[in-house]
């Protein structure tokens, strides 16, 4: 991947300098996260003594499903995708130029954008990513491109039939557009004086925090990628070390928008970029209004253990992905996770879309149904 600013000079080399320090830390913590159970947890009962012990000490059993093993409709496997061993898929939203050890795809309809690339497992580095369009209908890559340049990470909704990348540590910096039917690159030149360090988007609209917020001086602009001389800015004053930066910080929802650095959100409207009073975020997914006192918005759960979509719940146990129905809590089937070449379970995520529902690890994609 491309890297050759010199880094250290001026204030360009010092906020892309930390936000590549940064995106590490992050992905070290995230290479751990792993899931460790192999049935579906359940409590143990307790008297009032161990009601008020610590998590650490309350005692689980586990439940064995008796459903039906299911059979998924297809699987593709990313040493297949990539032509080489040791391939990982990973989220294309978290940064590309690291191994960040998280699972996602970008849902384009009945096309599913995945990345993939080559970890390396003494510097967590992520060598030679590229993005993968996979038909939701077969699991048949449609394409595969690495764009000049490289790319840092992907925005996590589609605009106008195409994903919006970043790209700010090539010589030439630019916000990178893909084609979601074809894998067609474009690259538009990132504004003079803007600095990314967090990119997303809506079905209209791409959102750029930029600046340096070692300084607490960083603004967040909104607008066409095709116009962004006319986007709107909103000053963002938190304070954030890089090596403290999230995954994601900005989150887009319907008449919502929330910046979420160093500890602080700063709530916005995504049309114009007018501060909203009144919000609260009470936790790391909670939105409440604070006049009425109750919540608006619920934030998206990146790590959530099980996920709901239709009447269905689908919760992953580790060993297995048992499905069941939301309002008896019957279970309708198990799919028993595939183990890797040491034996161990791989461990994964699921998301649902509106084409399917999907198992998703560094190995394989797999839609359960």
């Amino acid at each position: 991947m491309t890297d050759s600013e010199p880094r250290g000079y001026g204030r360009a080399g010092t906020v892309r300098a930390g936000v590549a320090v940064a995106v590490a830390v992050v992905a070290v913590a995230a290479a751990v996260i792993v899931l460790v159970t192999h049935q579906r947890p359940t409590a143990e009962p307790s008297d009032a003594a161990s009601a008020v012990s610590s998590p650490q000490q309350a005692a689980t059993t586990t439940e064995v499903s008796s459903a039906p093993e299911h059979d998924p409709r297809w699987q593709i496997d990313s040493a297949e995708v990539y032509g080489r061993d040791f391939a990982a898929f990973v989220a294309p939203t978290t940064s590309l130029q690291f191994d960040s050890g998280t699972n996602a795809v970008i849902d384009a309809g009945d096309v599913l954008v995945a990345a993939v690339g080559l970890p390396n497992p003494r510097t967590y580095l992520l060598d030679d990513a590229r993005l993968v369009g996979i038909a939701a209908s077969d699991g048949a890559v449609l394409w595969s491109v690495s764009p000049d340049g490289g790319l840092n990470s992907c925005a996590g909704t589609p605009v106008r039939g195409e994903i919006l990348c970043l790209d700010s540590y090539s010589n030439s910096p630019a916000f990178v557009a893909i084609g979601v039917r074809d894998g067609a690159v474009r690259r538009v030149p990132i504004p003079t004086g803007w600095f990314p360090y967090a990119i997303e988007s809506d079905d209209t609209s791409i959102y750029v925090l930029e600046g340096n917020p070692e300084d607490s001086e960083s603004n967040l602009h909104g607008g066409d990628v095709d116009a962004l001389a006319a986007a709107w800015s909103l000053p963002i004053t938190a304070f954030a070390p890089y090596e403290g930066l999230d995954e994601t910080m900005i989150h887009i929802d319907g008449g919502y928008g929330v910046v979420t650095l160093g500890g602080e959100a700063a709530f916005f409207e995504p049309r114009t970029g007018a501060a909203i009073d009144g919000l609260e975020l009470r936790s790391d997914t909670s939105v409440v209004d604070t006049e009425m006192g109750k919540e608006v918005w619920h934030l998206q759960e990146p790590f959530a253990g099980s996920t709901t979509v239709g009447e269905t719940v689908y919760t992953s146990t580790g060993s297995s992905v048992i499905a069941s129905a939301a309002d008896t809590g019957d279970d309708k089937w198990v799919w028993p996770v595939p183990t890797d070449a040491s034996g161990s379970t791989v461990s994964g995520s699921i998301v649902g879309t509106e084409f399917g529902v999907y198992f998703l690890s560094s190995a394989f994609v797999v839609q359960l149904e």
